[in-house]
């Protein structure tokens, strides 16, 4: 598109009549153009174009909403979120307005018949959809204002209502009147309901059980695999909102699956979403993110660091995004051991963003640390005043700590902790970046790159040896437990699995003497749990993993370990509830053939026999897959973890404990859970593979000519 035509579509939508603007067609045309012109850097052309109508069309104002919705999830910024939750709020005002209000003889009727909608306009339904976005947009600000387990409980609460929104919306999308069924716009609707659906069941799958109990008690709860099916369709659907279902699955799949699960993110098919819009947009600095993080979580390090590049030239409209990108610039380099060039970037990161000076601070403190004890020099741009210097950063660094909806960031909490050690130790901490990379889940991309990994393997048995003339010191053995917890992850990334448990198991035995870093028994207890997950021992991991998230409170990011654990009970009660189908098949087949009966189980002998070879949900007999079953069952002391009865952060005895929760069976029992995946028609999940329908092979573009 030149310039000319785009100067002279600016002309035309200027001079158009607002009647016709607000218009349902048009007014999607609009969106469309809007959010196409963010995909391609130009956000201020979006904002410009949405802004006169905002306050009187829904999709300009649910459009404007989401503009302002995506950089505060981008740049993380509390400015940023607050003038987010403000034009989210106006859309809400907007879309409320042009809703349909029932009578309240609709509103008694529809307690005992399924209500008809037969009388509803397209701009009745669509207003409906609206609303519900703009409440999942408000719920999902609430979330990222800070990791507090509180922020996440207000968030939850929040989208009950949007929760009845989405409700509505997918009854109108399946009881459709014939006139309805035939608009132009029904692809729209039908792709807003798939985005809302969708993303409503992954974003309650990821909660911790301690939220998912309260939302139980509530009526509702997530189901992973129908949210991301909706996903799947909704970005293939070429409608509005393809891009926003793709752009949430991309963020699944490759940041938080890695950030605040166990890596189990599906980037092949997330490389499959992100090509077509690639090809759609190929300066688009968004998916060039995407593309930089992709080839991050492949180990292809050299390959992400130019898409990030790549990612900030293109544009400069939005500087904060800037940010994100050299966040995971900073970790490609502490990866590959370069600590001086994640120095850099922290540096930039602490000079230019407003999140978190704290964090950021003890980032670069860290890292130049990390240069010393390795000897790689820092550049004079980067150390020119005293408060470059290691020990400034390190006393200062408390002086930023911030509130964010009157919360304490957790990060900043523990940075401040790890802050006052590093002083009261003679300005000394073990191995700091490396356990930097470990918090924030860096080992998972270390897997791929085993060349790495020895490195710094290395570098932990070097620093190893000389704490061993520092056994005076006062917390010895929390350095003592914290070089055993990055042992066992680096030897997990050389695939010495043997000896990556024992340094596990040594670590969780000695850290009921830790005096101040009482997370690591919680932490080296979850690393056991997910070391013999990976190995197939299903039963042990559960055991580990539940031990980790009962048996410890009152540690150091305590929610972050908390999402992990959940994400791997999550899978394991899937891989649990496949090896019961696949015992009952057997069985089935074992039974037809004692009675001579043909054999009418879709499994083949040869196949029974491979069920047979999968199931290894227990690690020995079945009866001592059931003794184990439940991480309170087992008493035997004889284990390292048993070992301890403590409090605040460490295990206590399970002597007293309850079995179960019994406020939560009580609900329960009275049907107090109607999880969200019972009240949609669910449907055969999709193939892995994305294939655009026929006639399409790229998405829907509407460039500023449309108009």
């Amino acid at each position: 598109m030149t310039e000319e035509s785009s100067s002279s579509s600016d002309d035309a939508s200027r001079k158009c009549n607002p009647g016709n603007e607000t218009d349902l067609p048009d007014a999607i045309k609009t969106t469309a153009v809007a959010i196409n012109l963010c995909l391609s850097n130009k956000f201020l052309k979006a904002q410009k174009l949405l802004e006169p109508w905002a306050k009187e069309s829904m999709y300009h104002a649910l459009g404007y909403g989401t503009i302002m919705y995506l950089q505060a999830v981008m740049t993380f910024e509390p400015q940023a979120i607050e003038e987010a939750c403000e034009s989210i709020k106006l859309a809400l005002d907007v879309c409320d307005r042009q809703r349909r209000k029932q009578s309240w003889t609709e509103s008694l009727s529809s307690w005992i018949w399924s209500p008809s909608y037969d009388k509803i306009t397209e701009e009745e339904r669509h207003a409906e959809l609206c609303y519900a976005e703009c409440l999942l947009q408000r719920a999902l600000l609430t979330f990222i204002q800070d990791e507090n387990l509180i922020s996440f409980i207000r968030g939850a609460l929040k989208i009950k209502a949007c929760y009845h929104s989405y409700k509505t919306c997918h009854s109108m999308a399946t009881n459709q009147s014939h006139d309805l069924a035939k608009s132009p716009q029904r692809q729209d609707f039908e792709g807003g309901v798939h985005l809302g659906i969708g993303s409503f069941n992954l974003l309650l799958s990821l909660l911790p059980t301690r939220i998912l109990k309260i939302l139980e008690y509530i009526g509702f709860s997530g189901d992973k695999a129908l949210g991301l099916d909706h996903l799947d369709k909704g970005c293939q659907s070429q409608s509005l909102r393809s891009p926003m279902c793709a752009m949430i699955l991309l963020a699944h799949h490759s940041v938080i699956s890695y950030y605040l699960g166990i890596g189990d993110g599906d980037v092949e098919y997330a490389d499959e979403v992100l090509q077509p819009f690639i090809k759609a947009f190929p300066k688009g600095a968004i998916f060039l993110y995407f593309a930089g993080r992709i080839r991050q979580i492949q180990g292809r390090l050299d390959e992400a660091e130019e898409r990030y590049m790549y990612s900030i030239k293109v544009q400069s409209e939005w500087k904060q995004f800037h940010h994100i990108c050299f966040w995971e610039l900073m970790w490609c380099c502490s990866f590959q051991g370069n600590w001086s060039r994640a120095y850099h970037f922290a540096a930039v990161l602490l000079n230019e963003s407003r999140w978190s000076k704290t964090t950021y601070m003890y980032l670069k403190a860290s890292f130049k640390f990390m240069a010393r004890i390795t000897n790689q020099t820092i550049s004079k741009e980067d150390n020119r005043s005293e408060e470059d210097s290691e020990e400034y950063m390190f006393r200062h660094l408390p002086d930023f700590k911030q509130r964010i909806a009157g919360k304490s960031i957790p990060f900043e909490k523990y940075s401040i902790h790890k802050a006052a050690k590093y002083l009261s130790q003679g300005n000394w901490l073990f191995l700091p970046g490396l356990e930097l990379i470990y918090m924030w889940n860096g080992f998972y991309v270390l897997r791929r790159r085993p060349d790495l990994s020895h490195h710094l393997l290395n570098l932990v048995h070097k620093e190893q040896e000389k704490l061993e003339h520092r056994k005076d010191e006062m917390y010895y053995i929390d350095d003592w437990c914290l070089g055993k917890v990055l042992e066992g992850m680096c030897y997990q990334c050389t695939r010495e699995t043997e000896k990556a448990l024992q340094s596990l198991l040594a670590a969780l035995d000695k850290s009921r003497d830790t005096i101040l870093d009482k997370q690591l028994g919680a932490y080296a207890c979850a690393e056991v749990g997910f070391l013999y997950m990976d190995q197939g021992k299903y039963v042990l991991a559960k055991r580990y993993l539940k031990t980790a998230c009962h048996e410890y409170q009152g540690y150091f990011l305590e929610s972050r370990l908390h999402f992990r654990i959940h994400a791997a009970l999550s899978k394991l009660k899937k891989i649990e509830k496949e090896h019961k189908q696949a015992r009952k098949a057997v069985k089935a087949s074992k039974a037809a053939k004692n009675n001579n009966m043909p054999n009418d189980n879709p499994l083949s002998d040869t196949e029974s026999d491979d069920s047979e070879g999968l199931s290894n949900y227990s690690t020995a007999s079945e009866g001592e897959e059931e003794k184990f079953e439940d991480a309170y069952s087992d008493t035997n002391t004889n284990t390292p973890f048993f070992e301890s009865n403590q409090i605040d952060g460490r295990p206590r005895s399970y002597e007293g404990m309850p079995r179960e929760n019994t406020f939560t069976k009580s609900c329960t029992s009275h049907g107090g859970t109607a999880p969200i995946n019972k009240l949609y028609k669910k449907t055969q999940p999709s193939q892995r593979t994305l294939q655009q329908p026929k006639g399409f092979s790229s998405p829907r573009v509407f460039h500023e000519t449309t108009l």
